[in-house]
């Protein structure tokens, strides 16, 4: 395998308004290339990775974490909302009968003579 091109970059973003804090630094002599990246976790802690590789062994890392973890309550709505519905009021009891209309009477017509 031909020798590659020797190279070492590195950067870091820290922003406290999103929470990113992250950042990695590698460089390589054309056989063998070294380098670390870290980030800060969601659960307070700080991951570190050391890494190595090269054609013949490989990508080996070494991970370490900084701090403990620390996980936020679970999440619980603060308010508990009763249902709004009420059973309509009863109607009153009554013994008289609802009136109801009579059948109108039809007598026949009556001839005049």
């Amino acid at each position: 395998k031909p020798k590659g091109i020797p190279y070492s970059f590195s950067y870091a973003i820290k922003d406290d308004y999103v929470g990113a804090d992250y950042g990695q630094a590698e460089k390589s002599n054309g056989e063998l290339v070294q380098g670390t990246y870290y980030v800060a976790l969601p659960d307070g802690r700080l991951q570190t990775v050391k890494y190595q590789a090269d054609h013949v062994v490989g990508y080996v890392a070494d991970v370490e974490y900084e701090g403990d973890a620390k996980h936020p309550p679970p999440y619980a709505p603060s308010v508990v909302y009763r249902p709004q519905y009420h059973a309509p009021a009863p109607l009153p009891y009554s013994t008289t009968e609802a009136p109801t209309e009579a059948p109108a009477t039809v007598y026949p017509a009556e001839a005049e003579a």
